[in-house]
């Protein structure tokens, strides 16, 4: 892992290559007695007061003359539940599903592009892994950066607003 010399505290910080939202942040302010009341749990989906059904989701982009590859674990609104259910029901002999939504979850140097149009591709073979998920606005700077990848000194803008965030954000 390559580090770099942050602008703002003149300190050696690391890159990082995987970074991981736990859960949506809707579930922040609830405590367990709500949670248990409201929140479904199957896989990789939360599924909210029977209507609001969120997916996690594996967002890669390239990092551009580095040889390196940023994933963020995301979460994702899925545009039909029962999408998702007709999936797990026929998985006969089929490798990959796709399914569509918006992306629930900000992400730092791309948060003015939450709510943008995404595809998940569930891989149904193999290890389970939460899908991949793929940008399908390809104008807005997330879907720019997914398929054209982005510079290192984005990463480092972003990974120095994590340290420092009541400097820079």
């Amino acid at each position: 892992m390559k580090r770099f010399l942050c602008d703002y505290c003149n300190k050696f910080h690391e890159f990082y290559e995987k970074i991981e939202v736990l859960e949506p942040d809707i579930l922040y302010d609830m405590n367990a007695k709500e949670r248990s009341k409201r929140v479904n749990v199957v896989n990789f989906i939360f599924l909210i007061d029977k209507s609001l059904a969120l997916s996690k989701g594996r967002f890669h982009v390239e990092v551009l003359k580095e040889n390196l590859t940023m994933e963020w674990e995301v979460w994702v609104e899925l545009d039909n539940i029962r999408d998702y259910i007709k999936m797990t029901e026929n998985l006969d002999n089929k490798s990959v599903e796709y399914l569509s939504g918006i992306l629930y979850t900000g992400i730092p140097l791309f948060e003015k592009d939450k709510g943008v149009n995404v595809r998940l591709k569930y891989e149904l073979n193999g290890p389970i892994l939460p899908p991949l998920v793929e940008i399908l606005d390809e104008k807005t700077k997330i879907g720019k950066a997914f398929n054209n990848g982005i510079t290192s000194k984005e990463v480092k803008s972003w990974i120095e607003k994590v340290h420092h965030s009541k400097k820079v954000l």
